[in-house]
């Protein structure tokens, strides 16, 4: 050990475990008390601009606040509520009409199951096509080889227990 108390060659044949654990504490104190300091300093340092920043931060919330209250922004959120009922009115007799097509088409004994599931692949390819754009049909496939997507007929969402399970998460 030097006169820092450092040891001069960490894997010496002479060191010991307690050298090394005794230099790895010591070392994590002197990281752990800098950082600190460190840390401190910033803070000291920095308090007018926090503070400056904290009072932008308030006045632009509140100037949002002001903007959102506006007769015109009401309107369009009242816009916004409206066509999201309206979107998802779209999309839930879309799935219903999904799962019936889809029974329909599997009921049918004239097909064979390739041709069943090549029907339904088209029937699926048109939903998305006439509810997606390119964007959100690229995000949905990533999606579906990424992550496990459930489609679940509403009917079966009452009796599915990986329903149930879902909504209780």
């Amino acid at each position: 050990m030097n006169s820092h108390g450092h040891i001069i060659s960490l894997d010496g044949p002479n060191v010991s475990f307690d050298q090394l654990g005794n230099h790895y504490k010591k070392n994590s104190q002197i990281l752990k008390t800098s950082i600190e300091k460190i840390n401190q300093n910033i803070k000291k340092g920095t308090e007018k601009e926090r503070k400056q920043l904290e009072t932008a931060v308030k006045n632009l919330e509140d100037k949002v606040q002001i903007i959102l209250q506006q007769k015109e922004n009401q309107e369009e959120n009242n816009k916004v509520k409206e066509a999201s009922k309206e979107r998802q009115k779209a999309m839930m007799i879309a799935g219903k009409k999904f799962f019936t097509a889809r029974e329909k088409i599997f009921a049918d004994r004239s097909l064979s199951t390739q041709q069943k599931s090549q029907k339904e692949k088209e029937l699926y390819e048109n939903i998305q096509n006439n509810f997606l754009t390119p964007e959100e049909k690229q995000f949905f496939s990533s999606m579906m080889k990424d992550n496990m997507v459930v489609l679940i007929h509403p009917n079966q969402m009452k009796e599915s227990s990986l329903a149930k399970q879902l909504m209780l998460n």
